[in-house]
């Protein structure tokens, strides 16, 4: 009997919606104030150009977190990456977003997977 082809698959790594779903269930469970602005995806011509005029602004950190942790005076934004990502994956613009929200008194993350969220978010005080 011949082997198969293909005798190990290689496991992907979830995709970054898969991983904002299951951050979404987290944040939601803890009943916390919080949304994702649905910033992804490429908008070309009169879309995007209308969407650019209404405020849509690039680099926006994927979860905006407007209830604070205990004590502190400020929520937090959150960069979702998907996990297996590497700090280059994130783009200037999101660098700059969040180092104007931490300029600002915001807790600003950038994580690695969903699980790392909940990690880092738990490490300024959440409850998650």
């Amino acid at each position: 009997m011949a082997p198969p082809k293909r005798p190990f698959t290689r496991l992907r790594a979830p995709t970054e919606a898969s991983e904002q779903i299951a951050l979404a269930r987290v944040l939601d469970g803890a009943g916390l104030l919080w949304f994702h602005p649905a910033n992804e995806g490429a908008r070309g011509g009169r879309a995007g150009a209308a969407l650019r005029r209404a405020g849509l602004k690039a680099g926006v950190p994927d979860v905006c977190i407007l209830s604070p942790a205990p004590g502190a005076p400020r929520g937090a934004f959150v960069e979702l990456k998907r996990l297996g990502g590497r700090p280059s994956d994130v783009s200037v613009e999101q660098q700059q977003w969040l180092a104007s929200v931490r300029a600002l008194g915001w807790v600003g993350l950038v994580a690695f997977g969903w699980a790392d969220a909940v990690r880092q978010l738990r490490e300024v005080g959440y409850g998650v």
